[in-house]
């Protein structure tokens, strides 16, 4: 990514002894307190998630819905209540994660049309309030479909 975009590219590591040590080229200058990462997030058009610890769903994927930006993300290893599919664009070698952010960056109808869909996921199925009442929804319905079975 920071070869393709060069300072467009805003992101890397955050900078600690491991990651310099590990990482020296990868390591952002961004400011690293929650308020700083969220402005970064919104003042972004594209969101790019990568899988976390062990395969584990990235946190930032709800970030990215919340602040409704694009989503450019590899596949998911664990399944999410609502599917993504209309709403993310996946990616599997570095090559198709940059390929793309070009594509979005180069249609602009196709980046709003991104970030909105984002953002109308997140009211409407990730926001937590959202969220739980869907799942209470459903355990008050199986419950009652339980209940009933047992008359």
């Amino acid at each position: 990514m920071k070869e393709s975009f060069g300072a467009r590219f805003r992101g890397g590591f955050l900078r600690n002894e491991y990651s310099e040590r590990r990482y020296p080229g990868l390591i952002t200058d961004e400011a690293q307190s929650s308020r700083d990462y969220v402005a970064l997030i919104r003042s972004s058009a594209i969101g790019v998630s990568t899988v976390g610890l062990h395969g584990s769903n990235p946190w930032k994927l709800a970030e990215y819905l919340a602040c409704g930006v694009a989503i450019v993300t590899e596949p998911l290893h664990f399944g999410v209540p609502e599917p993504l599919d209309d709403i993310v664009r996946w990616f599997d070698s570095p090559e198709r994660c940059v390929a793309s952010c070009e594509e979005l960056l180069s249609d602009p109808d196709a980046l709003r049309e991104a970030q909105t869909r984002s953002n109308v996921h997140w009211s409407a199925y990730a926001r937590p309030d959202s969220l739980l009442r869907t799942r209470l929804i459903e355990e008050f319905l199986s419950s009652s479909a339980d209940n009933f079975d047992q008359r």
